[in-house]
């Protein structure tokens, strides 16, 4: 079974959409409007989002800025301290083919040791799989990243790098799926242009191969 993501190139790309049960780590610079993509799939699917950095506030005025109806089953800010449990003890309500949003990861990364981390991230996979959920873990790269993230990309069973472009005035986005564990992609399927306004497109108007 696949669910959308929302993006309906992303979907065909895809196959149909992601794999129930997943889990997907999206990427992006700290300046990035990842919002559109991030929230892709709230509007076709109920999702629980954990807010390390933002305010329950700043995303709900984000979110009804992009969505007209957003399905959000509860916004939680956790914080750092307690933040892993707190999202595992959050989950225990998740209902089937939800989406789990925690946004943004690098807080949770650098504050946890070793094996604290990859006991959440088995946590964490293993309830998206008893669910049929999608799980959507928002890391940012920036010049200093944990020396933990790799265990969270490894941990992965997609990820998706979102890349910025300046081209004088004009900001152009990509979107490289570099890991999508079970699919064979062709290169060409890898990297995506996308527009990133209130809804998210894909930029058919120049070659990105």
């Amino acid at each position: 079974m696949t669910l959308s993501t929302g993006i309906r190139a992303v979907d065909r790309t895809l196959g149909g959409g992601i794999p129930a049960g997943s889990l997907v780590v999206l990427t992006s610079p700290p300046d990035a409007q990842v919002g559109p993509l991030l929230h892709a799939g709230v509007h076709v699917r109920p999702s629980l989002y954990f807010t390390t950095i933002r305010t329950v506030s700043a995303v709900e005025n984000e979110l009804d800025r992009l969505l007209t109806d957003p399905q959000i089953d509860d916004i939680r800010h956790v914080g750092t301290d307690g933040a892993l449990v707190e999202i595992l003890a959050g989950m225990e309500a998740l209902d089937e083919r939800e989406d789990v949003i925690v946004d943004a990861f690098d807080p949770l990364e650098e504050a946890a040791d070793r094996q604290s981390l990859v006991t959440f991230l088995n946590d964490f996979a293993s309830r998206l799989q008893e669910t049929e959920s999608i799980g959507i873990i928002h890391c940012l790269d920036s010049a200093e990243i944990s020396s933990n993230r790799k265990f969270t990309l490894s941990a992965a069973d997609f990820v998706w790098r979102l890349r910025c472009r300046r081209e004088g005035s004009e900001i152009t986005h990509e979107l490289e799926v570099p890991k999508a564990s079970g699919l064979t992609l062709a290169d060409d399927d890898r990297v995506l242009g996308l527009n990133l306004g209130q809804s998210v497109t894909v930029d058919t108007s120049r070659d990105i191969a």
